[in-house]
């Protein structure tokens, strides 16, 4: 959601700046200036080519795709397509009667409004997943700089954890205890799908066992959480 509305906002707008475009030049361009209509019919069928031929080389090209700005690729696609139809509808309108009358050039047009569509659905997705996975990276960067702020845990289980991280102290109060076993030293890094995603209290971003460290328990009834917050100031 994080993602969603700011994208959601921008495609918004970017519609709305679209559309009082079109009504500019339908109602003020042309009624009675074909020319000027034929010269932006030009402007927007280059802008959509070269957009087009970006997102491709995104697409075919895995260097470019791995390098470059989250959303690029698909954002193109989503602007490129729908630009070379409306240019193609633009020249229709701009030029003699013939242009908007012949029946095999409305069906192409017709035919390149549903691939828009299609290409503007599948463009959105892909950009919002990709910028999401951008956010994702962003938070876990932020997380690991500000390691030293997140909670210290103590977790209470019925039973023992298997593969525990051995920087944690575990404590086994015995058979008459409902929560049998404590473990200590642990950082709460996120919770999330009901499973809790921890750290030993001496991890560091930089270590080298940094990936094996996490430590993944299921957040259920067999289990008792303790935060403890870290001092400030």
């Amino acid at each position: 959601m994080e993602v969603a509305y700011p994208a959601a906002v921008l495609l918004f707008l970017t519609v709305l700046a679209a559309l009082g475009g079109h009504a500019i030049v339908r109602g003020a361009v042309l009624p009675d200036r074909v020319r000027a209509a034929r010269r932006i019919a030009l402007a927007v069928a280059l802008t959509g080519f070269a957009l087009t031929v970006r997102a491709l080389v995104g697409v075919l090209s895995t260097e470019v795709a791995a390098h470059e700005t989250p959303g690029t690729t698909p954002l193109c696609l989503t602007t490129g397509v729908p630009a070379l139809v409306y240019a193609f509808w633009l020249f229709r309108q701009a030029g003699d009667g013939g242009w908007r009358s012949r029946p095999e050039l409305a069906g192409v047009e017709r035919g390149g409004r549903y691939i828009a569509f299609a290409v503007v659905a599948m463009g959105l997705f892909w950009a919002a997943n990709s910028l999401a996975g951008e956010v994702g990276i962003a938070r876990a960067y932020d997380d690991a700089r500000d390691f030293a702020k997140l909670p210290e845990v103590v977790l209470y289980t019925k039973d023992p954890l298997i593969d525990a991280p051995p920087e944690t102290l575990h404590a086994d109060f015995g058979k008459g205890a409902a929560y049998r076993h404590r473990y200590q030293n642990l950082r709460l890094l996120l919770a999330s799908g009901g499973r809790l995603f921890l750290v030993p209290l001496t991890w560091k971003p930089n270590s080298r066992t940094a990936r094996i460290s996490t430590f993944v328990v299921p957040y259920d009834g067999n289990i008792r959480l303790q935060l403890i917050p870290q001092k400030t100031g």
